[in-house]
């Protein structure tokens, strides 16, 4: 079965008209001074039959997912917004931002569509996403935090800015992030992966004391710090760290370019 939902029904519409210095932080993010916002809300529900992944693919704005013991569906709620400097022009590009929602036999995906010449304008799309703890989440995005919780099942993540926040993870891990910090609390199987790796920004990673994996943390620029974990077979030097804990049946891997890592065992 393959369903395509689009963001055309919607709960909520709102046009505001803000002053210039309340969206300064916005415009030097976006790299626009726009200062009049169009928006609306979305949402959408897909049954969980087959599939065993969520996929979200971002451009710009925030991603929350949020794992739920207990459902078969998948919830996905959000704000779509257009900065312009005209209202009148922020609500008519409303109908170029698009969410699509497609369900395919594997994968549930949710997609963020606009046009590929912003003509100055900002496009923007908050999501808030609730799915099965068991899922395993993909997510994509250009610009914007990233907050994952509660996930028992792999993630993935690529983002080019903002701030990654991974809270009560059992799983394997993937984290490629341009700028911004990742903080990662997480339980990793046995044999299972963690790859957190950011070009201009701090690590935090709490795992169990009782993790077995082969551990290694590099920096361009930065410090490593190890705590509450039993690190067997170091080798160090000023910009790694490398050694096992347990019987290093899995594989932690953490690389800053410029920025602080710290591993802590709780």
């Amino acid at each position: 079965m393959n369903a395509m939902y689009r963001s055309t029904a919607l709960t909520t519409a709102l046009a505001v008209t803000l002053a210039f210095g309340s969206v300064g932080c916005f415009g030097d993010i976006f790299g626009s001074d726009n200062d009049v916002l169009a928006e609306e809300s979305f949402q959408f529900g897909v049954d969980v039959t087959t599939q065993t992944r969520l996929s979200v693919v971002g451009k710009n704005g925030s991603i929350l997912v949020t794992g739920t013991s207990g459902t078969d569906s998948v919830l996905i709620t959000g704000v779509r917004q257009v900065w312009s400097d005209d209202l009148e022009d922020a609500e008519a590009r409303l109908e170029d931002l698009e969410v699509v929602v497609d369900e395919q036999t594997e994968v549930i995906s949710v997609t963020t569509v606009q046009p590929a010449d912003t003509e100055g304008r900002s496009y923007v799309v908050e999501y808030e996403i609730s799915v099965p703890d068991d899922l395993v989440v993909a997510i994509v995005d250009g610009n914007g935090s990233i907050t994952v919780l509660s996930v028992n099942s792999a993630v993935s993540i690529i983002n080019g800015n903002g701030n990654i926040v991974l809270d009560e993870i059992v799983g394997s891990v993937s984290v490629e992030l341009g700028n911004g910090g990742i903080d990662a609390e997480m339980t990793l199987p046995l044999d299972g992966t963690v790859a957190l790796i950011v070009g201009n920004g701090s690590i935090g990673l709490a795992i169990p004391e009782s993790t077995s994996a082969m551990f290694s943390a590099n920096v361009g620029n930065g410090g490593i710090n190890v705590l509450g974990l039993d690190l067997q077979d170091v080798v160090a030097t000023s910009r790694s760290l490398t050694g096992r804990l347990g019987d290093g049946r899995g594989s932690i891997s953490l690389i800053s370019g410029n920025g602080n890592v710290a591993a802590v065992g709780f």
